[in-house]
């Protein structure tokens, strides 16, 4: 069933021989994940957890505000909003409400993710899991995973940092301990730290308001701007999925 739901996405009409194309070269990554010859992470909010969209309807209704998730035109945009009310320190206000428990375990899925990880699980195919977020989430997050993905084992599959305050380089060091060769990442900042670490990995950046006029400063920086329809069309995280299966179809 979880195979024919993700591959129901792949329903390309009126160009079966382009379906069938994708699903071959699909099974030939999968293949090459469940060896080992090919490693791949990612990270966890608005990659998996659509963190942003409740982040953004909680500063909304505390503040009575009109914004939206396109409105976060830079990563930590709800810093320069709070400020703009008046709150002096906007950095603190931005974390409680990106931290709270009614984030982390309230929040969606991104678009596609859910699909995606049955389909892997049903494929054996763990991917692991980085957040940098701050240690005293993690038992939201793991909630979060028991009611939207209760196939994914957090104490196995989830890496997560000690200490109380956000670390991207926790981030960084997990990547190049796990020795991925790709990572899904949200953020255009830490994927600069990633591949500046991390010699041998690629970082797949999955399309947000706040990295869509980022210019990628190093080659193993991917956007999914190249990608046509109908992929296009597809969930964010499926797309993301077929960008990677393209980058290791191309190395090989």
């Amino acid at each position: 069933m979880d195979n024919e739901r993700f591959l129901s996405i792949l329903n390309i009409e009126d160009n079966l021989f382009y379906e069938k194309l994708i699903i071959q070269k699909i099974g030939f990554v999968n293949e090459k994940i469940r060896q080992g010859k090919v490693r791949v992470s990612t990270d966890i909010d608005n990659t998996e957890v659509f963190t942003a969209l409740k982040a953004v309807s909680i500063f909304n209704r505390l503040h009575q505000t009109k914004y939206s998730v396109n409105d976060l035109k830079d990563a930590y945009g709800m810093i320069a909003w709070s400020e703009k009310l008046g709150i002096t320190d906007g950095l603190k206000h931005a974390k409680e409400i990106w931290n709270s428990q009614e984030v982390m375990e309230g929040s969606g899925p991104v678009p596609g993710s859910v699909i995606l990880s049955r389909y892997l699980y049903s494929e054996k195919i763990v991917i692991p899991r980085i957040t940098s977020r701050p240690f005293e989430t993690k038992d939201s997050t793991m909630i979060w995973y028991k009611n939207n993905m209760p196939w994914v084992d957090p104490i196995k599959d989830i890496n997560f940092r000690p200490g109380p305050e956000i670390d991207p380089v926790f981030k960084v060091t997990r990547v190049k301990r796990i020795g991925s060769n790709y990572h899904f990442e949200d953020i255009p900042k830490d994927a600069e730290a990633v591949v500046e670490e991390c010699p041998d990995t690629t970082v797949i950046l999955l399309p947000w308001a706040w990295n869509e006029d980022y210019e990628p400063t190093n080659t193993r920086i991917v956007k999914l701007d190249n990608q046509q329809e109908p992929i296009t069309s597809m969930p964010k995280m499926i797309r993301a999925y077929l960008m990677l299966v393209d980058l290791v179809a191309q190395s090989y």
